[in-house]
């Protein structure tokens, strides 16, 4: 949403020239930060002419107005109330500031707080062809399943509850105080997140590169998992530099054209264990049945919070594994009993020696079913110099 510098859109394409008001006169424009021309949106940064002190915000404070052509303007202003009385402390909260939601011309007016600093976007295209440092992704990643806990308990009533994104992505990501140790991933655009609950006709929205297959082939079946699965891909992007799929992925899956590999990650010698739990987490986030992922974000994040840490400037990268996501998925298909990750480690000791081997120094663990391997099967044993079996996640094929 921040333009990047350098990157003004050309002046023919405004709806409200620099200057203008809009909403009655409560806001003042200042540029136009981006837009759509498929959907036909504009997003401006705008400043509040006076003080709305309920919303704590003063005059002259930046704000973000989404005008969006065609939208349900009574849906999206009962969410952003619905959210406005879920977050308790905003200053802390990982989801911008809702303010208000407006009509007028036919359009919807969706007004947030602006929140300064880079995209994430911007911040992963600085490390090209690399990832950022594996425990700084988890950091913002966290930051962001933070939001979407908010964004998902939204109460509304005993059966009812929750806003789905519906477009988690690198560019509606805000790092604010970007490169600190203060920074911190705040989503942004919620012009087009649903209720949990509501069915949608319309065509499925979102952006291809980052949204689920049951988003990209029926948009009524997009739940919470949905986020999850984009948070996901956005989380194995920022850890390695890569996508996990191709953008166009999900026709071919659809159409029978494609079969849905992903590598696993590798990372140094001594890091095995995290690696080792960092994949079971990605397998399990990109499930292609929504059912087998995460039951929610913060049921993810918790077990984002339980990988250890792996130290200051550790980079991932693709490993010569493949996760395993249900090949055999059928998006009618009743959904399969997800693999379990592996199991916490507290006495775990670390080898720091030359020629150390993959799994070494750290403990086996003992129970198999928690590779998923029957009780009693003695050739699914896991080898600890090949953390990757046992896992459910193929060795790739030369």
């Amino acid at each position: 949403m921040n333009q990047p510098p350098g990157s003004a859109l050309p002046l023919d394409s405004f709806l409200f020239p620099p200057g203008s008001y809009v909403l009655d006169g409560r806001y003042q424009v200042e540029c136009l930060i981006g837009q759509n021309r498929e959907t036909g949106s504009h997003v401006y940064r705008a400043v509040a002419v006076d003080a709305v002190p309920d919303l704590k915000l003063a005059a002259r404070d930046c704000v973000v107005v989404k005008v969006m052509p065609s939208a349900d303007t009574g849906m999206a202003r009962a969410e952003y109330g619905f959210l406005r009385q879920a977050v308790d402390n905003w200053r802390d909260a990982s989801v911008a500031q809702p303010v208000e939601v407006s009509s007028g011309g036919g359009s919807a007016y969706i007004v947030t707080r602006y929140v300064a600093g880079d995209s994430l976007r911007e911040v992963l295209d600085k490390e090209v062809p690399h990832g950022l440092a594996a425990d700084r992704a988890i950091e913002l990643v966290l930051n962001v399943l933070d939001g979407l806990t908010a964004l998902h308990r939204v109460p509304r009533d005993r059966t009812n509850h929750g806003i789905i994104h519906r477009d988690i992505k690198p560019q509606n990501v805000i790092v604010a105080d970007p490169g600190t140790p203060h920074e911190k991933a705040v989503i942004i655009d919620l012009g087009i997140a649903s209720t949990a609950t509501k069915v949608i006709s319309a065509p499925a929205m979102g952006t291809r590169a980052y949204a689920s297959p049951e988003q990209m082939s029926d948009a009524r079946r997009v739940a919470t998992q949905s986020d999850i699965f984009s948070t996901t891909v956005m989380l194995y992007e920022m850890l390695c530099g890569k996508r996990p799929y191709p953008e166009n992925f999900f026709e071919q899956l659809i159409a029978r054209q494609a079969e849905p590999q992903v590598h696993g990650l590798t990372g140094p010698r001594g890091c095995e264990y995290e690696v080792e739990r960092i994949n079971a987490l990605l397998q399990k986030g990109l499930m292609l049945n929504p059912a087998e992922r995460f039951e929610s974000a913060a049921a993810m994040a918790s077990q984002l919070k339980d990988i250890p840490r792996l130290g200051p400037g550790v980079v991932l990268d693709v490993g010569d594994v493949f996760l395993n996501l249900a090949p055999d998925w059928d998006a009618d298909a009743p959904p399969q009993t997800p693999l379990p990750a592996p199991g916490p480690d507290p006495e775990r000791s670390r080898s720091t020696g030359e020629g150390v081997g993959v799994g070494e120094g750290r403990r086996p663990v003992a129970d198999p079913t928690l590779h998923g391997i029957s009780p009693g099967t003695t050739s699914g044993t896991p080898d600890r110099h090949r953390p990757h079996e046992g896992l459910g996640i193929p060795k790739a094929k030369n």
